[in-house]
């Protein structure tokens, strides 16, 4: 094909960095109509309140996904999926549903092997007419019909269940941090650093680095957690110890979920307005002993102003063009470009999208249109239309162009063929 998979999210959003994010992949016999329905009743849901408690925590289910997720979900948590979902289907004959249930169970186990090593927890949907011929004892899995409105209430009891789970493993992992104390603590290593060794582990430069840096993940799980002022605490807390390790890299993300997390609590209340159904999680399992975070601390630490988020964006993004960070310094400048646009900061946008522009980054057709489609509206949403024109037009020709180049090629293929065949038929005739 000559739209090649894109590498990078040309539409992120600052609340992405609290979102638990969860794949959703299609297995068996789905067709695209089955799973953008599935997908759909999914996406419907944006967030869970969590009970007797004010904490909500954000969710987002996507099918698209890439191994960079993976090799910088060390640097920034909320890239890597913690949940997946499979979506399955029933064949039409229903002779065959108890031959296609072996199969689904055996596909989906070899499915979410590949991502074992990060996962928290998995579910399965198998789609099927309304009165199923199988039995499904597993409580993993959920038979759902295309009828929405019969299993919707079920659908989302199984949503809430899977969303639970991952809750009271997302606060284990957090909570296990807090108490994890800094002698035992290893060092997360990014793309960038991979070849590092421990032959320094015991000066203080590399031992305020390992702090600096796992204080830096401390705060991303305390964001998709929901605590939102801990979180606060901890990106401060990693930012003053990895500024005075000279780990700019580590710097900048700390800086960024800084801003992320005052952007989340800017918008508070507002975020209940994105959700279109209403799902509330248990917190009946969470055991939140070893919580160690003074009540004190935490007032001390004031959400940054709009004003401020800008300054500290700006300083994220020098220290991330001192590295070649791919994904993450692309999705940074979008991020930033979405924040100016809720201020309407006309010049300030421009500048950033300059400075994305600038950036020494190869992309492949499909990215090429995307992008120029995605500057379009970034143009259209301040008020600047001839700009937008321009990039409209700009994505027209790319589109056109990629086009051509694919009608060329498969016709190039289609006489090629076509010489082919004759060569062969002349051969043959020759020969008799």
């Amino acid at each position: 094909k000559i739209f090649k998979m894109m590498h990078y999210d040309f539409r992120p959003n600052l609340l992405d960095h609290g979102r638990i994010l969860i794949l959703v992949r299609p297995f068996f016999n789905t067709s695209d109509q089955d799973f953008s329905f599935i997908l759909q009743k999914l996406s419907n849901i944006s967030h869970a309140e969590i009970q007797g408690t004010n904490r909500r925590i954000l969710l987002k289910f996507t099918k698209g996904y890439s191994q960079d997720a993976l090799e910088w979900g060390c640097l920034q948590t909320h890239r890597r999926p913690f949940g997946f979902i499979g979506v399955a289907k029933l064949s039409v004959d229903t002779s065959h549903h108890g031959k296609d249930y072996e199969i689904i169970v055996h596909r989906f186990s070899n499915l979410i092997s590949q991502y074992s090593s990060h996962l928290y927890d998995s579910r399965c949907i198998i789609i099927g007419p309304e009165e199923p011929t199988i039995i499904i004892g597993n409580k993993n899995i959920l038979y759902l019909s295309m009828d929405n409105e019969k299993d919707n209430s079920e659908f989302l009891h199984f949503v809430s269940t899977f969303v639970s789970s991952l809750h009271v493993i997302l606060e284990s992992k957090r909570i296990d941090k807090i108490n994890e104390s800094p002698e035992r603590m290893l060092m997360p290593l990014t793309a960038n650093d991979k070849d590092q060794n421990g032959s320094d582990s015991d000066t203080r430069i590399v031992k305020r680095k390992c702090i600096g840096r796992n204080k830096k993940i401390l705060a991303d799980l305390c964001f998709l957690a929901g605590y939102y002022q801990d979180s606060l605490l901890y990106y401060q807390q990693s930012v003053d110890l990895l500024q005075n390790a000279n780990d700019f890299l580590w710097v900048g993300s700390a800086l960024e979920g800084l801003c992320a997390v005052s952007s989340t609590i800017g918008i508070g209340s507002d975020i209940k307005k994105l959700n279109q159904q209403e799902l509330v999680i248990d917190n009946s399992n969470i055991n939140v002993n070893g919580d160690c975070i003074t009540f004190s601390k935490v007032l001390s630490c004031i959400h940054l102003s709009d004003d401020e988020i800008i300054i500290k964006y700006n300083e994220c993004l020098r220290h991330y063009r001192r590295y070649v960070t791919g994904p993450i310094e692309i999705e940074a400048h979008f991020k930033f470009i979405r924040f100016l646009i809720k201020l309407k900061k006309k010049l300030e946008i421009s500048q950033t999208v300059q400075s994305l522009l600038n950036l020494p980054i190869t992309f492949n057709d499909a990215e090429k249109i995307e992008i120029t489609s995605v500057l379009a509206s970034i143009y259209e949403q301040i008020g600047l239309i001839r700009k937008s024109a321009f990039y409209r037009h700009r994505a027209a020709l790319q589109y056109k162009n990629t086009n051509s180049s694919k009608n060329s090629f498969s016709q190039g293929m289609l006489n090629s063929n076509k010489l082919s065949h004759i060569a062969v038929t002349q051969s043959q005739c020759s020969t008799q």
